[in-house]
């Protein structure tokens, strides 16, 4: 359906709905544009009932959070009608943008942390999310959009970059000790990695050669934009010395497709579908991050796989970071206990790596990469009765990781 304008937001929205086998309807909304549809690709998974929300501006970078929670009431009562009668808890999780890595993971876990009245059993071929509780996942600008969200408690959770999470606590325990982040850990769910694309006939072969280009360097409240902008500081190129175009990924595609931008940086899990849906359009390449000489907490040293994109024949050098999985202080430890414990589950974990091509990186092996800021407690409780943590919190500042992209000074 298409939905008239709002101030100058013009959204065209699209619902598809499937059933399990606990007759709950899922509910995807996506916005219509060449680069940033994000469709259900296959029938939802029988276990499954995804509430996927995405809210996005043909002309801006995002509704405004009135309309988003408008909408997202109007997709809860069409999705869960049947329940009304028993109590359900709506926790809304923050992903990012159509065509990024955390929009389709957020739609994921909503999928697998959720389980409303009336869904059968964990282990009785049910969904093992939590139960009673639904999880709606609304898209933002970004890692620094979210975690404003998160510190308002406009969202419960999110997905933000381990890197954006951290600057935000140390300036706030760094001003004053008595402040709150506003948010703390759930997770560390997989590495992401910075993609520098550009056209496969360009004369360009390194970030050094970008100056005094067009260059897409993501929206302004994105974690793309907060590396992609270091990562040419660090290559001699000031912010005077190329033309910064701050569009959010669906429309950068699209920019970049037309000719309009010499280069596209984004940041995300490999393979990024925008980016291989682009390769299959266009012939591109993906220029090599050489960061020896760099001096970047929390980015650490990786590559992009020879077979992640059409026309990719050899690992590319990159940086990257870790995604965390995020909760508002106002989740209560029980809720935030359950949610951990949810995600863990093994069933859950095999949903996520046939949903999202990063799900197969999401392991509890790996829960406390590039974590340095607290554990929620309610996660701090999973990860003690699971032994696999066996310190209590400090209340001391975190440093950050060792695996850090660093030299001598």
């Amino acid at each position: 359906m298409i939905w008239p304008s709002i101030g100058h937001h013009v959204v065209d929205i699209n619902m598809g709905c499937c059933r399990n086998t606990d007759g709950v309807l899922s509910i995807a909304l996506w916005s219509h544009s060449p680069h940033s549809l994000t469709r259900p690709s296959r029938p939802c998974p029988s276990r499954s009932w995804p509430v996927l929300m995405s809210l996005t501006s043909m002309s801006s970078p995002a509704l405004s959070r009135p309309w988003i929670f408008a909408l997202s009431m109007l997709a809860m009562l069409v999705a869960f009608a049947p329940a009304r009668a028993q109590e359900v808890a709506t926790l809304r999780l923050a992903t990012g943008l159509p065509g990024g890595t955390y929009f389709a993971l957020g739609g994921a876990l909503a999928n697998v942390l959720s389980r409303p009245p009336g869904s059968r059993d964990c282990d009785r071929g049910g969904n093992c999310g939590v139960e009673g509780v639904v999880v709606v996942a609304v898209s933002s600008e970004g890692s620094l959009n979210s975690m404003d969200m998160l510190a308002d408690g406009s969202v419960d959770l999110a997905l933000v970059q381990a890197d954006i999470a951290y600057r935000r606590y140390a300036g706030a325990v760094t001003t004053d000790t008595n402040r709150q982040l506003g948010a703390s850990v759930i997770a560390s769910l997989y590495s992401e990695a910075m993609h520098v694309i550009v056209h496969r006939d360009s004369p360009f072969h390194s970030i050094q050669d970008l100056a005094g280009r067009r260059l897409a360097i993501g929206g302004p409240q994105s974690g793309t934009r907060a590396i992609a902008t270091l990562l040419l500081e660090h290559s001699g190129i000031g912010p005077d010395a190329y033309t910064a175009v701050e569009d959010l990924p669906g429309r950068a595609a699209d920019r970049f497709f037309d000719g309009e931008v010499d280069a596209m940086f984004l940041m995300g899990g490999d393979p990024i579908q925008l980016v291989a849906d682009l390769a299959r359009d266009i012939p591109l390449r993906l220029l090599p991050v050489i960061a020896t000489d760099y001096v970047v907490p929390f980015l650490a040293l990786t590559a992009i796989s020879d077979t992640s994109y059409v026309g990719t024949t050899d690992l590319v050098p990159t940086v990257g970071v870790s995604a965390l999985l995020l909760a508002g202080d106002r989740l209560s430890p029980e809720v935030a206990q359950a949610l951990t414990t949810s995600l863990w589950t093994p069933s859950n974990l095999e949903l996520l790596a046939s949903d999202v091509a990063v799900g197969n990186q999401v392991s509890l092996s790996s829960a406390f990469d590039g974590v340095a800021i607290p554990l929620h407690p309610g996660a701090r409780r999973y990860y003690l009765d699971a032994g696999r943590l066996q310190v209590t919190e400090t209340g001391a500042a975190p440093t950050a990781p060792d695996n850090s992209v660093s030299t001598p000074e």
